[in-house]
């Protein structure tokens, strides 16, 4: 494990040196007790979605409510491994921008039961979210690093993810090989708008999103959605995971927490591209 990523500071390859990481040029990165690494090379103490929200998102995404996503994300990266494995014997997939793991985890369960000798790694620059991660998958290499600069030899992948992340392009491109996948998943106009109806006076539909990618192009698009019923805690928990937790007026909140139950549709957006 982590011998996937190179140095942050040189991008030389790594050597496991016991709980170390060291570089053929002497950088060395230790790795944490909970088995991740931190590659993200910053003076910031704090970044990235906080422990409160890591947490309420994880006990949301346990309730199996966006269970048919990662089904969704689980057959057609599948299915591209499935392709790729003849030609390629050292398959490997990055989660860029990961969180808590339960995509990662998820998608590398369902490779490993295929049969697939995929390695996967994800990284996110949440600390609290990677310690998370850690313990969704002892297989699956996780660090703490910056999605604009990804810790990844070029054309060492062939398959991003990105649920819910920045998207950068340039570094998806350069970690790509040819005829690599990326698939993004994004908000589409109806995503929670259940919730919004209770949040705001005049709820808004969110915009469509426009990637540019000149290095890719799109080979499919397609949506999956469906209603659900989020009750007590859960709805808690699913209003603390979203941006709107941090801008909604006091007022709305406490009618929220009122409600015993709200019914708010699921509007998922899912763009494939490759590399060309």
């Amino acid at each position: 494990m982590f011998e996937c990523f190179c140095c942050p500071v040189c991008g030389h390859t790594f050597v496991r040196d016991g709980k170390t990481l060291r570089c053929t040029e002497g950088h060395s990165f230790d790795i944490a007790s909970g088995e991740y690494v931190n590659l993200w090379i910053t003076n910031r103490t704090h970044a990235g979605d906080s422990k409160g929200m890591i947490a309420a998102r994880h006990r949301f995404l346990e309730s199996g409510s966006y269970g048919f996503l990662l089904r969704s994300l689980q057959k057609r990266i599948g299915d591209h491994f499935n392709k790729q494995i003849p030609r390629q014997s050292q398959p490997f997939m990055l989660d860029a921008g990961c969180g808590e793991g339960y995509y990662t985890a998820g998608v590398a369960t369902s490779l490993h039961e295929q049969g697939l000798p995929v390695t996967v790694a994800g990284v996110d620059i949440s600390k609290a979210a990677i310690r998370r991660a850690v313990k969704r998958g002892r297989d699956i290499s996780f660090a703490v690093a910056s999605l604009f600069k990804v810790p990844l030899p070029a054309d060492r992948a062939d398959c991003v993810l990105s649920v819910f992340a920045p998207v950068c392009g340039a570094e998806s491109a350069r970690i790509l090989r040819s005829g690599g996948l990326l698939f993004i998943v994004y908000p589409g106009p109806r995503h929670l708008f259940g919730l919004k109806r209770v949040l705001y006076e005049k709820p808004y539909e969110n915009q469509d999103n426009t990637y540019y990618l000149p290095d890719f192009e799109k080979v499919d698009e397609y949506m999956e959605r469906r209603e659900i019923l989020v009750r007590g805690s859960q709805l808690n928990d699913l209003f603390a995971m979203t941006p709107y937790y941090w801008r909604t007026p006091a007022d709305a909140m406490a009618k929220l927490e009122r409600l015993p139950e709200l019914s708010t549709e699921l509007d998922f957006r899912v763009a494939i591209y490759q590399k060309q």
